[in-house]
């Protein structure tokens, strides 16, 4: 994630090279292993590293009250360190340049502040605000959600090499029609229901499909699958 919101600001021409300095235990990746140096260089400060790290890493600093920083990861509250924080939930599609961002703002950091770390997250991603009461919410919603996609794609692909089509080109087929699907939704101002009934002519291929998707209960189990995620969001928090 940290790849991806760096080559989307550089790309983007934000912030010059110079201006972006990298702290991680993997010296080939970074400029130091220093976390306060990377902290007294930055007045942004993105801490892209796993929850259940983030006590650990925070208890070693000083000199917060001024940075604002960014959280990346879910259940991380805007009041987990004193100074400034702008909590964020970004998704893998980011290292494509389609990603999208949830994000919201604690207390004291100031418009200028705030509209400034949006400029950076919209340089990969499509960027909405939230409320904090609502962010473990989005998780599910659009941060762990690629996983699901990549299992609805496999799974045609799958079918498809099944009945003896190349799995490559399948793959490339499914994926391609989602694609194709989501900037339907994206562009037209019609309901995804409305979208799915064009599809659907009166006895012919594609409600035989869609008939047997709810009678597997297709929504109910992608509903289950966004809970146990919120449910994990709120453990970790």
């Amino acid at each position: 994630m940290a790849q991806a919101m760096i080559t989307g600001i550089l790309n983007s021409d934000l912030l010059p090279r110079e201006n972006i300095i990298i702290s991680d235990c993997d010296t080939s990746k970074a400029d130091t292993t220093d976390n306060q140096a990377a902290i007294d260089f930055a007045d942004y400060v993105f801490l892209t590293i796993k929850p259940q790290h983030y006590d650990s890493v925070i208890a070693e600093l000083v000199r917060t009250e001024s940075k604002v920083f960014i959280t990346v990861a879910p259940g991380v509250k805007t009041t987990f360190i004193n100074g400034k924080v702008i909590r964020t939930m970004p998704n893998t599609p980011a290292l494509v340049g389609e990603g999208v961002t949830a994000v919201c703002r604690g207390k004291g950091v100031t418009d200028d502040e705030f509209e400034f770390v949006k400029k950076l997250l919209s340089s990969f991603s499509a960027v909405h605000e939230f409320e904090e009461s609502e962010m473990d919410y989005v998780v599910a919603l659009s941060g762990s959600s690629p996983a699901y996609v990549y299992i609805f794609i496999e799974a045609m692909a799958n079918y498809g090499a099944k009945c003896g089509l190349d799995y490559n080109t399948a793959l490339k087929m499914a994926a391609q029609t989602l694609r194709g699907a989501a900037k339907m939704v994206l562009e037209s101002d019609e309901s995804p229901a409305v979208l799915c009934d064009r599809v659907c002519s009166k006895g012919g291929t594609t409600i035989k499909a869609v008939e047997k998707l709810n009678e597997l209960d297709f929504s109910e189990t992608i509903e289950q699958a966004m809970e146990a995620c919120t449910k994990r969001v709120k453990e970790l928090a």
